[in-house]
């Protein structure tokens, strides 16, 4: 492993002040290995710099060698903080640049995991598995999925900013200077933009299998609205980024298709479904959700096609901190 590297952690975050004191903890505890030089930047996306005294507070007891340094962003969305967060971070003359969510905790060994995968790949981007935390209790047509295991060093497409390295390279002035689409403000999907844009350019993404970060769920992601809204969103996205990089011919050849059937399957088996659960709630239950899925799906598409956007991200989702804490 290479000595001396400069290592910036950022963190974007509003109105989940215990999350981030959790996010911020499991930094500090990382494992870090010798004469590598450690920042953490936090970014809080609000009106007002309400956990400015916590962060500092805490970058004033934190042991070396580690720093912290607090950016207050008030002008609202999730690409201008992730902005914001890089300039700051790049002050620091960074040799990689790693983003984690502030409702994540990181595991001990992740930072020296993601530097010796660095080592090994030798690329731009090292993306890695989220492991998802469920409470015992859950809806039963519910599928608590995992993220999918992958064969270390795969070469990926895109990647997502709840567990990145980037080198300095793809942001600072002297390289591409790439920053995230700040007309996505609430839209989510920026982050998926971003690295595939940053692959249109030639960057190179590989994924590390063992350096985790977990992630609790709370009960509000556990409704069938919300989960029917997060894969409309996903198509919206995926539609919407085809069409800004490859035109609305060439992404209507490509998605539209898929729209339709997935509105024409998605229509019968939520009516299948329906019809199963007068005679067993249950199993109608997870039909439903099922042909309620596709059906979001299909509508996200289309929507992304026209250019029709949601924005989720106006608002912050709570989670229990308190279920981090204690595991699940």
């Amino acid at each position: 492993m290479s000595n001396g590297l400069r290592i910036a952690i950022t963190v974007c975050t509003r109105d989940r002040r215990e999350l981030l004191q959790l996010c911020l903890e499991s930094i500090l505890r990382l494992e870090v290995p010798q004469n590598i030089q450690p920042v953490v930047v936090v970014v809080e996306n609000n009106a007002s710099p309400a956990s400015q005294v916590f962060v500092e507070d805490l970058a004033r007891g934190a042991a070396a060698p580690w720093k912290i340094i607090y950016g207050h962003e008030p002008t609202l969305g999730i690409p201008i903080a992730r902005n914001r967060s890089l300039d700051i971070a790049l002050r620091e003359k960074p040799d990689w640049i790693a983003f984690v969510d502030d409702d994540e905790t990181v595991d001990p060994k992740w930072l020296e995991r993601m530097l010796v995968a660095a080592e090994e790949f030798r690329c731009d981007v090292l993306h890695g598995p989220v492991e998802f935390l469920y409470p015992d209790a859950l809806p039963d047509w519910f599928d608590a999925k995992q993220t999918r295991l992958r064969p270390r060093g795969l070469k990926r497409a895109a990647a997502a900013t709840n567990n990145t390295f980037v080198a300095q390279r793809l942001v600072s002035a002297d390289g591409l200077a790439l920053r995230f689409d700040e007309t996505m403000r609430f839209t989510g999907g920026s982050d998926t933009e971003f690295f595939l844009r940053a692959a249109g350019y030639g960057a190179t993404i590989r994924w590390v299998d063992d350096a985790w970060v977990r992630e609790t769920v709370g009960p509000s992601r556990l409704t069938m609205k919300w989960q029917w809204m997060r894969a409309l969103r996903g198509a919206v996205t995926a539609s919407r980024v085809h069409r800004k990089q490859n035109g609305l011919g060439a992404t209507c050849i490509r998605y539209l298709p898929k729209a339709l059937t997935r509105l024409v399957s998605g229509l019968a088996i939520a009516a299948g479904g329906s019809m199963v659960f007068l005679l067993a709630p249950k199993p109608g239950r997870k039909i439903i959700f099922l042909g309620g899925k596709d059906l979001a799906s299909g509508l996200g598409t289309v929507m992304g096609l026209m250019n029709v956007v949601p924005e989720p991200y106006k608002t912050v989702m709570a989670i229990n901190a308190a279920a981090i804490v204690s595991g699940g």
